[in-house]
């Protein structure tokens, strides 16, 4: 279940205190891609 349901994977993360460091790491994510596609365009 883990492996298939990202809200219930992400609900466990939280639990565990993983959740803040997931959502960090996915807002970095987003700004790397946001400022690769700038110097690919």
């Amino acid at each position: 279940m883990l492996e298939k349901d990202k809200t219930f994977r992400n609900a466990i993360a939280g639990l565990v205190g993983y959740k803040e460091l997931l959502d960090r790491i996915a807002r970095l994510d987003m700004k790397m891609s946001k400022s690769i596609a700038r110097l690919e365009a």
